[in-house]
């Protein structure tokens, strides 16, 4: 059981040394973050095509296809299984 602990605890220094690795990235300077967040809020106030797909989008369909009927609990109609009131889901309704 020693062995093992040691074996967990070598694997989880590995894994750190992996993660703590610095890989000599540039630092990162707020200001050039701001300037390239507003250079693409610009883009997309000057780009409004995707608005004009979504406004001229179809209207919804109708409910039912040509042929079909609707079940009757999705008309409004009450409907009953053996003469007891059930829900939309065919089980009986408790009142």
């Amino acid at each position: 059981m020693q062995d093992d602990l040691t074996d967990m605890l070598s694997m989880a220094d590995e894994v750190q040394d992996a993660l703590g690795q610095n890989y000599a990235t540039p630092d990162i300077d707020e200001a050039d973050l701001e300037a390239e967040l507003a250079a693409l809020g610009d883009d997309l106030g000057l780009d409004s095509g995707y608005l004009d797909q979504a406004m001229n989008a179809p209207s919804v369909p109708g409910s039912t296809l040509p042929g079909e009927s609707l079940p009757p609990s999705a008309t409004g109609a009450k409907s009953t299984q053996d003469g007891v009131p059930v829900d939309e889901f065919g089980l009986p309704q408790i009142s």
